[in-house]
């Protein structure tokens, strides 16, 4: 094997033409192939050097340093270089170089290693083979087949014609369609899962130092500094001489997966640090509000350098924080290692990960990054039931390649917990748990609609006691009447249809009102703040009293950590208040009908009591102890049967936006009347931002202030009623894919309503 590494090294030198593999683009020059393939080569063999995965063998390794020598000879065709010599995409009637390239792969290989390096190469660019085998061969007798030679001189054919042993076999196997390729890998055998697993390591390598050199990075950048003193200098700023004894043990289980209960406010995030220990990590969320306070944690603890954030707008974050001095490198060129999961630590949205799960072509890229990875899940039940499918799923295949995760939450439904006792069986992944002794939440159950009075009261009384209170709608539209209904008393309102510039103006007032550590001034300031189910996990606040339309348990719990977050509580007085849901037939558009029950009844028994963390592990156990029948664990159970039984996605956009985030209209909007009052400005920001003569940077900026008057919503129905092309000369607003939100008025104090002949289709927008 390694003879054959040695004389395609020579080989490559040997070759005199110039033939282009990349052509000039993102400002990195033309490159030849000969340039290009030994990028790839020697990323292969820094990331043999560097990453911590024992399943993967020297033979792997070799074989993949192999597909890396030869992904790109398909391009030493006259067409290929034709087409980078126009910078045109395609030449009509081209064969896909990565087909080609299969032609040089020797036969005489052994199967176990020919098959997951044939398809590696052949589809390292998801192509289809829609051409004939004549037409193949022809490409290959008249710009490929001089190329051969170097079979000849590592002597692994013993057949004289080279080109006879291509026209042979090659093509038939390249004729199965590539949405049955992976099926040569099912895993009805050991052998068989053997086999998918080296070649999702093969073609992940690939994948890996492909993406790398093509962007002259490193696949894997190396952290800078020692983690452990980033650490323990973290932890003094913030005032923590020593771990508690709980966070402590997360270090005996380093080299294992782990299950991790704690109580709301322990401490999980210094427990997940420790766990980490300098190794690659992924710290995975669901809201982008989240992830980027927690990237803020990061970042500040192991510094810029080392830390990443990824979600579909982090770009923006990045760009307001160039001038802070946090990154070694330009903005543009960290982005590019984030997106390429070059960085040491990713703080992310958990779509940027887990959709690998749906197989879409590439995917092999992600499993094996995560196979040397620790993967931290923060509040899973925080997720859509088919998300949870999605997540566990994933952790397993995971692991089963080499990976650790982290499941860390306050809340974890028993079913959960079964998924995985497999796993804890043959001590591969522990249960950890820590519940603080603190009583912090007396709770109240009043069987009535928050706008029926009894809420008024409380919020009276507690206004007078100079009490800061939060009130909790299931709706936007329930939000707003709660905020017409307690004007007088001057609250605030914050939910997910103000534009962006509104919304984050409100998260950062919410947050300063209630964070008394930063901002010991507003401790003593009245405030009353009315919202929707976005502040459950996405914001570091802290109330005096919750009052809260009944939801299912994880939301509920969520909410309770909202208040009194830190801080014990010894009130004879409840300080959470439990109402009915105004509109039950809403509330179950929202929220499994079962589920919220349960969680009703089960609550209920501490009506006007302490509820301690130990508790609210009993409540879940009982709120989900017979879930069999409702659609909540239908729908967990049905999502993960399909994608046990293979369920693929077509595409990448396809697994995050359909069969990950379970949303099959999801839509970037300007309300009219925003548009209206602000024309010029919008305006000149589209024209602007297709305008050719501007640098990626400058563009960003432009783009982050442009969407700065847009809000994110997903519309169910009525799509041609509710939406509609913005038309600008000059410029194509549907190139960023935002539209105009029709049939709404709009201010900064009550966000996007709908006017009349437009209310009942609210009920389909979120």
């Amino acid at each position: 094997m390694m003879n054959v590494l040695l004389i395609l090294s020579l080989w490559y030198k040997s070759m005199s033409d110039i033939f282009f593999a990349k052509s000039e683009k993102n400002g990195i020059a033309k490159e030849t192939i000969e340039k290009h393939t030994q990028r790839v080569v020697n990323e292969c063999r820094k990331l043999k050097n560097e990453i911590n995965n024992r399943m993967i063998s020297d033979d792997i390794w070799n074989i993949s340093e192999i597909a890396c020598w030869l992904h790109d000879l398909g391009k030493y065709n006259k067409e290929f270089q034709k087409k980078l010599e126009l910078n045109i995409k395609s030449i009509h009637g081209e064969i896909p170089h990565a087909f080609l390239s299969t032609g040089y792969i020797p036969e005489n290989i052994d199967d176990t290693d020919f098959f997951p390096l044939f398809y590696s190469i052949a589809f390292h660019h998801e192509r289809s083979v829609n051409f004939r085998e004549e037409n193949f061969n022809n490409v290959f007798e008249k710009d490929l087949k001089s190329k051969l030679k170097f079979l000849d001189w590592i002597q692994l054919n013993s057949n004289d014609n080279v080109n006879e042993i291509f026209y042979r076999n090659y093509y038939n196997y390249l004729d199965k369609n590539k949405s049955q390729y992976l099926n040569l890998f099912e895993e009805r055998t050991e052998k068989q899962r053997l086999n998918k697993k080296k070649y999702i390591y093969i073609k992940g390598i690939l994948h890996k130092c492909d993406y790398a050199a093509s962007a002259h990075i490193e696949a894997e950048k190396e952290y800078v500094g020692k983690y452990e003193e980033h650490f323990k200098d973290g932890l003094k700023k913030k005032g923590i001489t020593k771990l508690y004894d709980y966070q402590e043990r997360a270090e005996k289980y380093r080299d294992k997966s782990i299950i991790f209960i704690a109580s709301t406010g322990a401490g999980k995030t210094e427990y997940s640090m420790n766990w980490i220990n300098g190794e690659k990590s992924f710290y995975l969320l669901g809201l982008r509000t989240a992830v980027d306070a927690m990237y803020g944690r990061f970042k500040e603890m192991f510094t810029g350098s080392n830390v990443a954030l990824l979600h579909g707008e982090s770009i923006y974050r990045l760009l307001e924080d160039k001038d802070k001095g946090d990154y070694e490198d330009d903005i543009f060129k960290y982005h590019t290692k984030t997106r390429q999961l070059s960085m040491p630590i990713t703080v992310a949205t958990a779509d940027q990960l887990v959709p690998s799960v749906f197989k879409f072509p590439g995917f092999e890229f992600y499993y094996f990054t995560a196979s040397y990875s620790k993967i931290v899940i923060d509040e899973i039940q925080s997720f859509a039931p088919e998300a949870i499918a999605s997540i566990v799923v994933f952790l397993k295949e995971i692991e089963n390649l080499g990976g650790k995760f982290l499941l860390m939450t306050a809340t974890l439904p028993p079913f959960v917990i079964e998924e995985f006792k497999e796993l804890e069986g043959s001590g591969k992944l522990v249960r950890d748990e820590h519940f603080s002794s603190m009583k912090r939440h007396r709770i109240k159950f009043v069987e009535e609609a928050i706008l029926t009075g009894s809420a008024e009261e409380i919020i009276d009384e507690g206004l007078k006691s100079d009490k800061k209170i939060l009130v909790i709608s299931n709706t936007v539209a329930g939000a707003q009447k709660l905020y017409d209904a307690f004007v007088e008393y001057d609250p605030e309102l914050l939910h997910s249809r103000f534009i962006r510039n509104d919304r984050k103006e409100k998260e950062d007032k919410i947050f300063n009102e209630t964070n008394y550590k930063e901002y010991p001034e507003n401790k003593n300031r009245v405030a009353l703040w009315i919202s929707t189910q976005i502040v459950e996990a996405s914001l570091d606040i802290d109330f005096d009293i919750l009052i809260t339309e009944n939801a299912t348990i994880d939301a509920l719990f969520q909410r309770f950590g909202r208040c009194y977050r830190n801080r014990e509580y010894g009130s004879s007085e409840p300080n959470i208040y439990i109402f009915e849901p105004e509109d039950e037939r809403i509330n179950s558009l929202i929220y499994d009908k079962d589920i919220t029950k349960n969680t009703w009844n089960a609550l209920k028994k501490f009506d006007n009591m302490f509820i301690t963390e130990e508790d609210k592990q009993s409540i879940i156990e009982e709120v989900f102890s017979n879930i069999e029948n409702t659609k909540y664990y239908e729908k967990y159970k049905e999502y993960k049967k399909m994608l046990m039984l293979g369920l693929k996605a077509d595409s990448k956009r396809d697994a995050i936006g359909n069969l990950f985030r379970n949303i099959t209209n999801n839509y970037t909007v300007i309300p009219e009347p925003v548009f209206k009052d602000n024309k010029e400005t919008i305006e000149k920001f589209f024209i602007d931002v297709e305008g050719n003569n501007l640098g990626a940077e400058k563009r960003y900026e432009l783009k982050k202030e442009l969407y700065g008057y847009t809000v994110p919503v997903q519309i169910f129905r009525n799509r041609k009623e509710l939406l509609d092309d913005i038309i600008i000369n000059g410029a194509n607003p549907r190139k960023l894919d935002i539209y105009l939100l029709k049939g709404v008025t709009y201010n900064a104090q009550r966000g996007v309503e709908f006017i009349e002949g437009y209310k009942d289709k609210s009920n389909f927008i979120l």
